[in-house]
C-alpha cells in the first residue's frame, strides 16, 4: 500500500528528482468551559525534494499565533511564534 517515492527523472537520470510544496493552515481553541487558554492559528508551508529513491531533503517553515494565551510572554498574552526546521532521511 505505502512504498518509497521514486521520481521519474531522478539526478543522474536526467532530472532533478520530485519536487513537492506543501501548505496548511491550522486553528485550535484552547477555551473550554472554565478553561481559558485562548487561541492558536497555525501557518505551515514545507519543501521536500526527492532527488532519488530512498532519499529527501526537507525544510519547513511555521508560525504560530497565539490570542489570549494563558501563559504570557513578556506580559502580553497575544503574540506569534516563527520556527524553522531543516532534515534529510535515507530509507532503506
Amino acid at each position: 500500500m505505502f512504498g518509497t517515492i521514486n521520481p521519474r527523472k531522478p539526478i543522474g537520470g536526467g532530472g532533478l528528482g520530485a519536487v513537492q510544496l506543501n501548505l496548511r493552515y491550522d486553528y485550535l481553541d484552547l477555551s473550554s468551559g472554565t478553561i481559558l487558554g485562548g487561541t492558536q492559528n497555525a501557518y505551515l508551508a514545507s519543501l521536500i525534494w526527492t532527488p532519488a529513491a530512498h532519499f529527501r531533503l526537507m525544510g519547513q517553515y511555521t508560525k504560530l499565533k497565539y490570542t489570549n494565551a494563558a501563559i504570557a510572554v513578556v506580559g502580553d498574552r497575544s503574540y506569534s511564534v516563527d520556527m524553522i526546521g531543516v532534515r534529510g532521511q535515507i530509507s532503506f
